[in-house]
């Protein structure tokens, strides 16, 4: 037995499959056979990692039972996988994204509640959720949370490669007064915002938006009131929220700030971006940061992330070291 993980990773050429390539070897994961796994159209691509050139598998010919460890970082693949993953002894990480899932499905975050993992199935919170919980943990522990009340803005990369070859189609379309073709979104969304993510149901609630809620209150418990409204931006990459928050006891300007300083940065000077500060990063950034009325029980902040890197991929890493290390995945 070596101290090393057979790995299979479903959807290697999404954009979250290059990512999870990239976090793995830069956390230095003890990957032993790495098996890259696609649809038809995918299947038979080069890639390399760490000087290893790997060419990509069709998911229907692969024999999961060679693997211990699998990733799906494609959502719309996890149909195309359910049958082969059965009966095997593989624990599976799913990073969500922003797709559909069971709305009663238990979500992990690490570091908030990963102590509650349990299965072979495990499902990461979508990037939203994750950064919100991330960021609030430490303040729900010594204030006790009671209302959240935001605003998400979700820039085109959680709708896969085609939705951010969209935007810049309709960008040069536009910018070189041509009309803006549109196919992946309902609406145009160069030089716009769409007031949705995702499909709507009959009260004009969006699945992300029932998914955010739902998740954090899986995280801080349900007696929390929370309030979603989530936004397409015509941005690349990245996730941002606007918060705000309302706890049960009071808190100081000072104790907040030195809360959310052991979870992210945070600057009292800085306004954080997807761009200009959470793009390819492992972190989570906070900013303008200012409190509600004279309580001490409400306030108000800013929390940026990248959605595919940390909210999908480093998350992803992170929940598998947690499995190794709490034993509950054993090396091949």
């Amino acid at each position: 037995m070596t101290d090393t993980l057979d790995i299979a990773i479903v959807g290697a050429s999404s954009m979250a499959g290059e990512a999870l390539l990239s976090v793995l070897e830069s956390r230095k994961f003890p990957v032993g056979r790495l098996y890259l796994l696609d649809g038809e159209e995918n299947a038979g691509e080069d890639v390399i990692y760490i000087k290893q050139e790997i060419i990509v598998q069709p998911i229907a010919d692969f024999d999961f039972n060679q693997a211990r460890l699998v990733f799906i970082a494609d959502p719309e693949l996890e149909a195309h996988c359910s049958e082969g993953l059965f009966g095997t002894e593989c624990v599976v990480i799913h990073a969500t994204g922003e797709s559909v899932i069971d709305l009663q499905q238990p979500v992990v975050i690490p570091g908030v509640n990963h102590d509650e993992v349990d299965g072979a199935h495990l499902w990461l919170a979508s990037p939203a959720s994750a950064f919100i919980a991330s960021v609030l943990k430490p303040i729900h522990d010594a204030c006790e949370i009671e209302r959240i009340d935001l605003v998400s803005m979700h820039a085109v990369s959680g709708a896969g490669k085609a939705a951010q070859e969209e935007l810049g189609q309709q960008t040069a379309s536009l910018l070189g007064f041509r009309e803006a073709q549109t196919q992946v979104f309902p609406k145009q969304i160069a030089f716009n915002v769409i007031p949705q993510v995702g499909e709507v149901d009959t009260q004009e609630n969006s699945v992300v938006e029932q998914r955010i809620e739902n998740e954090l209150r899986q995280c801080f418990g349900e007696a929390i009131e929370v309030s979603a409204s989530a936004i397409r931006i015509p941005a690349f990459y990245g996730c941002a929220i606007s918060l705000h928050v309302q706890v049960q006891k009071p808190v100081s300007y000072a104790e907040l700030y030195e809360l959310i300083e052991t979870v992210a940065q945070i600057g009292k000077d800085d306004t954080p971006t997807p761009v200009s500060h959470s793009s390819g990063k492992d972190e989570v950034f906070v900013g303008r940061l200012r409190m509600q009325g004279n309580s001490g029980q409400q306030f108000k902040l800013w929390v940026v992330g990248d959605d595919i890197r940390l909210g999908m991929a480093t998350n992803s890493v992170q929940l598998a070291e947690i499995l190794v290390k709490k034993s509950f995945i054993s090396y091949s």
